[in-house]
């Protein structure tokens, strides 16, 4: 499964740049779904590997859940990411929401 982390930036490598500015907010869940198809198992398969209600799943893909250490904690044993980056990437997302949301007032 560690393949696979190369999906996800390295930890301590995000932002890529410091002074990167978006235009987009990049839910956690997005990089799940992208490491769920890379994997031969379902999207039920991982729920249940991570503990979780597979509707919960849907919501964490769908960016509607707020990733918290012990969630990110339970990526980092069924993914092999680090529970680090799985928050780091959940805060990037939350701060890009609330920037973005500012910029569209």
């Amino acid at each position: 499964m560690a393949e696979s982390a190369a999906v996800l930036p390295a930890p301590g490598a995000w932002p890529l740049h410091a002074d990167a500015v978006t235009d987009y907010a990049v839910a956690p869940g997005e990089y799940l779904l992208e490491w769920i198809e890379n994997q031969p198992q379902s999207e039920a398969r991982v729920a249940e590997l991570l503990h979780v209600d597979p509707t919960l799943l849907v919501e964490i893909l769908a960016g509607n859940t707020v990733l918290d250490e012990g969630l990110a904690a339970r990526l980092a044993t069924v993914t092999g990411i680090p529970a680090e980056t799985w928050l780091r990437i959940e805060a990037n997302y939350r701060a890009d929401v609330v920037r973005l949301a500012a910029i569209t007032k």
